[in-house]
């Protein structure tokens, strides 16, 4: 078996498992006077062509790929009254060139409760896609406190919002649809898992479970939350209330077992206690019992908060290169 530095390779019930070695508030919405903008962006391999249009003047130029530049831009892509687009919408960090570009959906964590897209890590998210070659989408959703208003399922409901987006504006975005990863630390590992293995959010708005190549859960306890309910009481109470139907429901490792596996691949970063550890590989397991591919990453001693911070540091040697060797083998052209 091959041997990665800084890992040992264990397999364990048919799973791959990687072994570490060693130690918001609302906003109101701004109003203009100004002549509405419409910009409508069509890339070829070689250029990209911005047309801007008001009710006052057209222009139009065409770019060579080697001169556009990295951008940022938010949108939205649900509205909901008496709740913030905020809430309902994405940050994209495209990076420069035509593209069109892989995307990876951030989805940030926060006990369901806080963070947001645009926390700090977030440009260090950005930096690490674009070394890649590609997109980062940093998502919201509505968080289950006085501003957001949200509950189960609206998590998993705006996340595949957000890759209906892409999808469906992928050539306006310069995304390419047919390479789409979604990346979740704890909160948001589980968001990423359930809305992955519960195949109802991408059906649902005409989607299927090859739209998402693959699947990025950083961390996160919630693959069956009915067990972690006495763990984390208050959390998992005001996420998802405290019905055991419902918190099976919303458990992906429950998904799997009723649904089988999806064609989506699984990245599954656990740490911490062996208790934390059984239950992501349980995930990861159920997923191959099913012919499915997912691998298991123990991250060693770092914490909960190391696994997110270190994620794309160049000179870091356990989740980083892992991670990165994972969307090259899963986002490749000729993988689909």
């Amino acid at each position: 078996m091959k041997m990665i530095s800084g890992m040992k390779m264990i397999p364990v019930a048919g799973v791959v498992l990687l072994v570490a070695c060693g130690s918001p508030t609302t906003e109101s919405d701004s109003v203009s006077d100004e002549a509405p903008v419409t910009v409508t962006v069509t890339t070829t391999p070689s250029s990209t062509t911005v047309a801007t249009t008001s009710s006052t003047s057209s222009t139009s130029s065409t770019v060579p790929c080697e001169s556009v530049e990295p951008t940022i831009s938010n949108h939205v892509f649900a509205s909901y009254p008496n709740i913030s687009d905020r809430f309902t919408s994405f940050d994209l960090y495209l990076p420069a060139g035509c593209g069109p570009f892989p995307v990876l959906v951030w989805v940030h964590g926060g006990a369901w409760v806080g963070g947001d897209k645009a926390n700090p890590e977030v440009l260090d998210r950005a930096a690490y896609a674009f070394s890649l070659g590609y997109a980062l989408a940093s998502t919201n959703y509505r968080l289950a406190n006085q501003y957001g208003k949200g509950a189960w399922p609206d998590y998993p409901n705006d996340v595949a919002d957000a890759v209906a987006h892409i999808v469906d504006n992928a050539v306006e975005l310069r995304l390419d649809a047919e390479r789409i990863s979604l990346l979740g630390h704890s909160a948001g590992g589980h968001t990423v898992a359930i809305v992955s293995a519960d195949r109802s959010y991408m059906s649902a708005r005409g989607l299927d479970d090859t739209t998402l190549d693959c699947v990025i859960a950083n961390d996160t306890e919630g693959y069956r939350l009915e067990d972690r309910a006495t763990a984390y009481p208050l959390a998992i109470e005001n996420a998802f209330g405290a019905d055991p139907d419902v918190l099976a429901d919303a458990s992906p490792s429950t998904r799997i077992e009723r649904e089988g596996a999806p064609t989506t691949r699984y990245l599954i970063i656990t740490r911490g206690s062996a208790r934390r550890q059984e239950v992501a590989s349980e995930f990861a397991e159920l997923v191959v019992a099913d012919g499915g591919d997912a691998r298991v990453l123990v991250a060693g001693d770092y914490s909960h908060e190391d696994v997110n911070r270190v994620l794309g540091q160049a000179s870091e040697s356990i989740i980083t290169p892992t991670v990165s060797d994972f969307l090259r083998e899963c986002l490749t052209p000729t993988e689909r």
